[in-house]
């Protein structure tokens, strides 16, 4: 994108941190876990790794690492929260599902 408006990458994200006021790196980090998020929340039966890979995570140990960072705990732990006011995240098998 850069070369095609005639600016260096190091230009271009620094004008896009001072308009956004996040580097475009942090925003494509930002927006890979909402995708994560949404796909847990929709009851598609995809598994965490089914997840990681449509979201666009290296593997599902990396989808978990921007679980705790984003979310501040683990996908799993995540989901049982999201479980209690949220009843597409309940999964037979989860120790949900009777609840």
């Amino acid at each position: 994108m850069a070369d095609e408006i005639g600016w260096s990458r190091k230009h271009l994200a620094g004008r896009f941190r001072s308009e956004l006021g996040l580097a475009p790196k942090s925003l494509a980090r930002m927006m890979r876990f909402h995708r994560a998020s949404r796909l847990a929340q929709s009851g598609a039966a995809l598994g965490w790794a089914g997840i990681a890979a449509e979201s666009g995570y290296a593997d599902q140990a990396h989808l978990a690492r921007e679980f705790v960072e984003f979310a501040g705990e683990p996908p799993t732990a995540w989901a049982r929260r999201q479980a209690l006011t949220d009843r597409r995240l309940v999964h037979a098998g989860d120790g949900l599902a009777d609840w």
